[in-house]
């Protein structure tokens, strides 16, 4: 009898061990960029800012994130009918069809090879900011379609932004979420991103171009 109790809470040790390895260590990991990117753009009839905002993620993980939904979500506070305790919550549109972004499998990264995905910021393709929720210079520009991150992200007492991700994990079938960090205004750095990385290559300020004699970057 011992024995038989002995082996059963072994065998649900074992069990609950596979478990725990197939589900926090040999899986996928999905990373996002410290910082948003944000380039000059051609003008579009879609977006008159001239700018684009832009986010990036890897998978850091051993296996690969399959049927990966991706979304992007603004938070306010002080807005809206309890504007001192209350969060607005908009998406953000990161696809020209909706407001979520697909990718079908995301593989882990290697040095040899990018693996990474960046994702721009579609922030003139949201309706919601035309609404009279918004301050009148907000909605004016949600109509222009000349709205940067940066008139968002110092709305009300309070904004941040962050990207979710949903994945399967290729081998066991098990959805996980992923959550990015809460981006501020602060986090919005000038320039691409690296090739082979998550972080930033900051462009010289105006006055550093001046100094140096260096021209404007005209990244599209």
């Amino acid at each position: 009898m011992d024995e038989f109790l002995f082996g059963f809470v072994l065998g649900i040790a074992t069990n609950l061990l596979s478990w725990w390895i197939l589900s926090h260590v040999v899986v996928p990991q999905i990373s996002f960029s410290p910082q948003i990117s944000k380039t000059c753009a051609h003008k579009t009839p879609c977006d008159q800012s001239g700018y684009k905002y832009r986010v990036k993620l890897e998978n850091s993980g051993r296996r690969a994130a399959i049927d990966v939904e991706i979304a992007a979500r603004l938070r306010v506070k002080g807005m809206g009918a309890f504007a001192k305790t209350n969060w607005l919550i908009v998406n953000i549109p990161l696809s020209t069809h909706g407001n979520s972004y697909r990718i079908p499998r995301i593989l882990p990264v290697k040095e040899s090879l990018a693996r990474r995905h960046t994702l721009r910021l579609l922030i003139n393709e949201a309706e919601e900011f035309r609404s009279p929720t918004y301050p009148e210079a907000i909605r004016k520009k949600a109509e222009e379609r000349t709205l940067l991150l940066e008139d968002l992200l110092t709305l009300g007492s309070a904004a941040t932004l962050q990207i979710v991700v949903f994945a399967y994990d290729e081998f066991s079938g098990a959805r996980k979420l992923f959550v990015s960090k809460e981006y501020t205004c602060s986090d919005i750095k000038e320039g691409p991103f690296l090739r082979k990385g998550l972080e930033v290559k900051e462009l010289p300020t105006k006055e550093q171009r001046d100094e140096s004699g260096l021209e404007e970057d005209d990244d599209s």
